[in-house]
């Protein structure tokens, strides 16, 4: 057995790692003088890989060879450096062997024991793809570890007051690509996932994005200059590009500890000011979906109220002091932060670890809960530096594949389960597929048997779309709802003979609806409208018009289960639906998280700082809930030709871009401004006291 051990935080910008001494020393590997390793890798003409900074600065010569995020292309089989194909895990595993390379110089050429951080909700074919890189990079035996696991063995062993009682964590993730957030839960032996939830869009690199576009918006006198910064097609002009996106990262980290700073701009040739108030008011719509989600992850965990609460918060991009701030407010408990933040994870994997990994020494399982798959490794590339010599055909995702790949759901008819307390859920997050990533082949639904009949016309489901947020431009304006195959939902299939019969339901969510203090779970489906070419109808779990709203998962899916009436029961197809969901079905597959109070924030900051996506979505839900609910005030806010109307159609046009740019299409008086504000007040405040009568504001 080795004494020494290695512990790898292979993420999507930096790579970190530590290693153990045997008498209990630890350390960071440095990399040109930093703990941070960037993931990046460049192909050289003479095909040799080069990694880290090498890679980064070769770029600006070529950044057609250039991988910057090679944990980012996981699911793809290669990535095309110039005109060459590379395999991603060749990407991966020369990362990893810089890794190795330090470690063992560092441990002088003894063996160590080696770990590797994952994200909780990876698949099977995604930890295959980085136990093969780590066996081609020449790391012996490694197993995977989930990263929430990893940082709660971290937060036990360096950071927890050891006089306080030992509670629950809230792992509240910021990384570079993605933002992930586990609530860990103390079990025997050790830590268990609860809940694990996230959100493919919003990371560090998003919060650059958003910093570039407000120095897009106040370079309006240059509009030629900057097309050219944000569609280069020379190298002098991806060099500078390049140039700007790593000064703006800078920038980003200098106001976690500064008030304000400078950019350069290249080609514009000027420094730009930027402040942290200004900093604060540009992320802000972005860093309160991640409360929002955090919230909603520890309600669906369904902890003893009174177990004590941390939060922990790791990820390089967790220094913006606002993201403690926003958490405090919404959670009442202050988070935890650590000076380097992006160590954690690493650390933690070279803790005295509670829970099992995933050894690549193992043969390949069934599917598991986070804690313990195992997976087999086979050396997929050359002497280092080198791409194999063998030609490359991509594998086809295994058994759980990625988090947003189908997951089978259970079977529709069948014998009921037992109630009592939920068990803890092992949840991928509701992560749209990454950039690159093609969709998948559509499998036919689960729960139940391919649809026999007819079946409804559905408009193509948006990509890249975040639950609750709606989708991209040139997708309808009523949500359609995602497919039938989307993995969270349960499409069921027609009556044979629908002429006269009852609707029959389309797909059914679980909303996680929250307005101020008021907070609870219901049921929505989707209902094909008459017209093949409409989107179909909304219909709300209600009862004489009043929406039932529930606590947590189990009370409401026991009422579903139960003889109790409402309005859902009219529906076609219903008592087969209502059998397939259960607190855990919930969870893992239908869940989705609104929190309206946002819109209202969000509105009230400065017009050019409206998101589109949230604007969109809380109108679609607003006009949902208005029909269900027959809340005539909120759908005349809403009429065609109203100013929240016309907003609303300028908006759409522009989902998925950046805050500001919809502002050139449509710009609003001072007087038109506050009337949004108010009328969206109203709005969500009708919206209240319709679900919750007694709330009070």
């Amino acid at each position: 057995m080795a004494d020494y051990r290695l512990g790898i935080d292979f993420g999507t910008s930096t790579t970190v790692a530590c290693l153990r001494w045997p008498d209990g020393r630890t350390r960071p590997m440095l990399f040109d003088g930093s703990p941070l390793l960037p993931s990046a890798v460049f192909l050289t003409d003479d095909n040799r890989l080069l990694v880290g900074r090498d890679a980064q600065h070769s770029a600006r010569v070529d950044p057609a060879r250039y991988e910057p995020n090679p944990k980012q292309r996981i699911d793809e089989g290669s990535v095309l450096l110039g005109s060459t194909e590379v395999p991603v895990t060749t990407l991966i595993a020369e990362v990893l062997r810089r890794v190795r390379a330090e470690a063992s110089t560092a441990a002088g050429g003894a063996a160590f024991e080696v770990t590797i951080a994952c994200p909780a909700a990876w698949g099977e074919h995604r930890k295959r793809t980085l136990l093969d890189a780590a066996m081609a990079a020449g790391l012996q035996a490694p197993r995977l570890v989930p990263e929430p696991i990893a940082a709660a063995s971290y937060f036990d062993a360096v950071v927890r007051d050891q006089n306080r009682p030992a509670g629950n964590l809230v792992v509240y993730d910021l990384g570079a690509g993605t933002f992930d957030v586990s609530v860990v839960a103390r079990a025997a032996g050790g830590f268990e996932v609860r809940v694990s939830d996230g959100l493919a869009d919003i990371g560090g690199l998003d919060i650059d994005a958003a910093i570039i576009g407000f120095l897009g918006a106040i370079a309006d006198d240059s509009e030629s200059v900057w097309a050219r910064l944000e569609q280069p097609t020379t190298p002098p002009e991806k060099r500078a590009r390049r140039q700007l996106w790593d000064d703006v990262r800078t920038a980003k980290e200098m106001l976690s500890r500064s008030s304000s700073t400078v950019i350069f701009v290249p080609l514009l040739e000027r420094d730009l000011p930027l402040g942290r108030a200004q900093f604060e008011r540009l992320v802000r719509p972005l860093l309160e979906r991640t409360v929002v989600t955090t919230k909603s992850a520890i309600r669906r965990a369904a902890l003893a109220e009174s177990a004590p609460l941390d939060v922990f918060l790791v990820g390089g991009a967790s220094r913006v002091p606002l993201i403690a701030t926003l958490l405090h407010r919404a959670l009442g408990v202050a988070p935890t932060a650590i000076e380097q933040p992006e160590l954690a994870v690493a650390e933690g994997c070279i803790a005295d670890l509670r829970s099992p990994g995933f050894a690549a020494t193992q043969p390949p399982p069934a599917p598991a809960p986070v804690s313990g798959a195992g997976l087999a490794a086979s050396p997929v590339s050359g002497p280092s530096g080198q791409l194999p010599a063998q030609p490359y055909s991509p594998v086809s995702p295994g058994y759980g594949g990625p988090p947003y790949s189908p997951v089978p759901a259970p079977p529709a008819y069948g014998p009921a389960p037992t109630y009592g307390p939920a068990p803890p859920v092992h949840t991928p997050p509701v992560h749209t597929p990454p950039v690159h990533t093609p969709p998948p082949h559509n499998p036919p639904p689960h729960g139940g048997p391919a649809p026999a009949g007819y079946a409804p016309h559905y408009n193509p489901a948006s990509p890249q779309h975040n639950p609750g947020f709606g989708p991209p431009p040139g997708y309808p304006r009523q949500p359609a709802g995602p497919p039938p195959n989307d993995p969270r939902f349960a499409p069921v299939a027609p009556p044979q003979h629908h002429s006269g019969a009852p609707p029959w339901t389309a797909l059914v969510q679980v909303l996680d609806l929250a307005i101020g203090e008021s907070a609870g779970f219901t049921v929505r489906c989707y209902l094909p409208a008459d017209d093949p070419d409409e989107d179909p109808d909304a219909a709300f779990l209600t009862v004489d018009g009043q929406l039932l709203v529930f606590d947590d998962l189990p009370e409401l899916t026991t009422f579903l289960r139960g003889p109790h009436p409402h309005d859902l029961t009219d529906l076609a197809e219903w008592d087969v639906v209502r059998r397939g969901i259960t607190p855990v079905t919930a969870e893992q597959y239908m869940v989705e998280a609104y929190e309206l109070d946002l819109i209202v924030a969000n509105v009230g900051h400065g017009p050019k700082e409206w998101s589109p996506d949230l604007f969109v979505a809380a109108r679609d839900l607003a006009v949902e809930l208005g029909n269900a609910l027959d809340l005539r005030p909120v759908l005349a806010a809403f009429g065609r030709g109203s100013l929240l109307d016309q907003v609303d159609d300028t908006m759409r046009a522009y989902r998925g871009r950046r805050s500001g740019q919809w502002w050139k299409d449509r710009k609003l008086h001072t007087d038109e401004v506050h009337t949004v504000r108010d009328t969206w007040r109203r709005v969500v405040t009708i919206v209240e006291a319709a679900i919750w009568p007694n709330a009070v504001r």
